[in-house]
C-alpha cells in the first residue's frame, strides 16, 4: 500500500465565472498534494512498551496492584453514611412530631366547633320547642261549641236551625286564632 496519497482539487475558473471571459481566458488549475505520514496498517508505540513487550525493564504495577495491602480499610464513608442515616432519621422524626401537634391542634379546633354547634342546635331546638311544640292546646270557644252540638242533637232532620250559633262559633275560633299568632 502506499504511504504517501495525493489529493488533486482542481477548479476550473473560466466555468466558475463564465462572465469574466475577458480575465485569463486560458483555465486554471491548481494541484494541491497532502503527505499522509502515517499507513493505515502501522500501529505506533512507545518505546516503555516495546521494553516490556521484550521483557526488559521494569515490571508495570496496575492501579489495582498499586493500594497498599497493610493499609487500613478507609471506615469514613460508612461513618459517614451511619451520620446520614441518623440525621435523616431525626428529621423524620422532627417532621412527625411538627405534624402530630399540627394533628391535634385540628382534632382539639374540631372539638371545639362541634361543641358550638351542638350548643347553637340545642338551642335552637329548645327555641322552637318552647314556641310551637310546647305550646298548651287549651280548647278555645268551648261553650260555643258545647251550644252547636246541642243544637245538631235537637234538629238532626233540620240542621240549617243551627246556622247562627254555627256562625258565632266560627267567628270565636278566628278571634282565638288572631290571639294566638299576635303573642
Amino acid at each position: 500500500m502506499k504511504a504517501d496519497r495525493d489529493l488533486t482539487r482542481t477548479d476550473n475558473v473560466n466555468d466558475m465565472f463564465s462572465s469574466f471571459s475577458g480575465m485569463g481566458s486560458s483555465g486554471s488549475t491548481r494541484r494541491v498534494t497532502i503527505v499522509n505520514e502515517h499507513s493505515p496498517d502501522v500501529i505506533k508505540i512507545s518505546d516503555a512498551v516495546a521494553k516490556r513487550l521484550k521483557g526488559d525493564g521494569e515490571p508495570v504495577t496496575s492501579s489495582a496492584s498499586r493500594t497498599e495491602v497493610g493499609r487500613p480499610y478507609d471506615s469514613r464513608p460508612a461513618v459517614d453514611s451511619l451520620e446520614a442515616r441518623r440525621l435523616h432519621h431525626e428529621d423524620i422524626r422532627k417532621v412527625d412530631s411538627i405534624w402530630k401537634e399540627r394533628l391535634g391542634e385540628v382534632e382539639r379546633q374540631n372539638q371545639e366547633l362541634y361543641k358550638l354547634a351542638t350548643d347553637k342546635f340545642a338551642g335552637a331546638v329548645d327555641e322552637v320547642g318552647t314556641k310551637y311544640v310546647k305550646h298548651k292546646c287549651v280548647p278555645v270557644c268551648e261553650e260555643a261549641q258545647k251550644k252547636v252540638l246541642e243544637c245538631y242533637e235537637k234538629n238532626q232532620h233540620q240542621p240549617l236551625n243551627c246556622s247562627k250559633l254555627v256562625d258565632a262559633f266560627t267567628r270565636c275560633v278566628h278571634q282565638a286564632r288572631k290571639d294566638i299568632i299576635a303573642q
